[in-house]
This record gives structure tokens, sequence and C-alpha cells, in this order.
């Protein structure tokens, strides 16, 4: 993961031990929610992800986490965010909007409101 982070400026010191605790933890099995969340953050200052997710929020990023979570571990593992980041970077449009739609459905009542249904076509027009 952390090559994906080479053109991104070097994360601050705080950043850097939570991204080094995989290391440290011989149990863990991916990656956490907070490393995730740098990792993300610093994937959109890459230039050419920019455009792919402008209006994600902090929260949007939270949920994509547990929304990939899928042995709900509390972790990312490779497959886990393999999947994640094919489907936001090179997945076909249906996919991306069913992933957009769980995304902002958030009380999963299978449908957005007006507001959750702009922001859909936000980033989906980006």
């Amino acid at each position: 993961f952390m090559s994906l982070l080479e053109d991104a400026d070097q994360p601050e010191e705080e950043e850097e031990k939570l991204l080094n605790k995989n290391n440290e933890d011989k149990q863990s099995q991916g990656l956490t929610k907070q490393q995730f969340l740098i990792i993300i953050n610093k994937i959109m200052q890459i230039s050419k992800f920019k455009t792919r997710m402008v209006e994600l929020t902090q929260d949007d990023y939270e949920k994509l986490f547990i929304m990939f979570d899928d042995d709900h571990s509390g972790f990312l593992d490779f497959r886990e965010v393999s999947c994640l980041l094919s489907v936001i970077t090179r997945g076909s449009f249906d996919e991306k909007i069913n992933v957009c739609f769980s995304l902002f459905d958030s009380e999963s009542k299978n449908y957005l409101t007006l507001d959750q249904y702009t922001k859909l076509l936000q980033v989906m027009g980006k």
C-alpha cells in the first residue's frame, strides 16, 4: 500500500506510526480504519485520483471502510482493499452506482433523499 503514496507528501510522525503499526502487530491482517483513512487522504493528494472522488467526506470514507470490510474484522485485507480500489478507479458505471447508492443510503431504506441523490450525481459526474 505504501507504493501508492510515493508521489504524496511524507506522512506526519503520528501518521507514520499508525501506518507502521501493522509491522509491529503480527496478528493484524490488513489496514485498520485509521490507517485506511490516512492512506485514502494521501491518495486524494495524488492528482490522477483527485477527479474521481472529489465530493466524498471523511464520514463517506469511513462508510467505505465498513462496506468493504467483508469479514467484519476491523481490518481491510489485501483482497478487500483491491476490491475497493478496483471499483472506485476502474469499476463499471453500474458498479460505481451500486457502491455510491449504498454509501449515500445512510439509513438502508433502499431509496435516496433529494440531498443524497444530488450528492450521488455530483460524485458520479466527476
